[in-house]
């Protein structure tokens, strides 16, 4: 019987080790992608380029490239009111990278674009892309490792004390 709950204990430890062996991303990497969408909304592509500091790892990437992407898939950016509230960071398996995703607008509806920034590492970012909301949202579900900076409860109302 003492053997059992030994087992049952060191299977439990162990798991919950794995669980949580993957750290949080900095709070730095959700700043600097949500300075970025601000930066871009006001016009500023060169300032955002250098607030995000890529590291491309590949040359699927470029700077041109990220001002082409903002460009093509965010063309009505351009003297928006961003939000800045919410931001998700998950793990991406098929691309084995890190996705943080900032909703352009209100992520109230599933087409809402989002300015994905991507990192091998949660140090520095090595990719951008443009998905949906639905798309962010399907990519977490489908996640082992997700965080939020302030997740999106549409709907919901909350009470804060003075």
């Amino acid at each position: 019987m003492r053997f059992k709950r030994l087992s049952f204990l060191l299977v439990f430890i162990l798991i919950m080790s794995c669980a949580a062996a993957e750290s949080a991303p900095s709070s730095s990497l959700f700043s600097t992608a949500k300075s970025a969408l601000q930066l871009i909304a006001a016009g500023d592509d060169d300032g955002a380029l250098s607030k995000i500091d890529f590291q491309f790892s590949s040359d699927k990437y470029s700077e041109d490239g990220f001002k082409q992407c903002v460009e093509r898939y965010l063309p009505d950016i351009r003297n928006t009111a961003v939000q800045t509230d919410v931001a998700v960071c998950y793990w991406e398996g098929i691309g084995s990278r890190w996705l943080i995703a900032v909703p352009v607008t209100e992520p109230n509806s599933k087409d809402v674009l989002c300015l994905v920034l991507m990192s091998s590492d949660k140090k520095v970012f090595d990719g951008y892309a443009v998905l949906t909301w639905a798309e962010v949202t399907d990519g977490t579900t489908h996640s082992d490792w997700v965080w939020w900076s302030n997740e999106y409860r549409g709907g919901e109302r909350s009470l804060y004390s003075d």
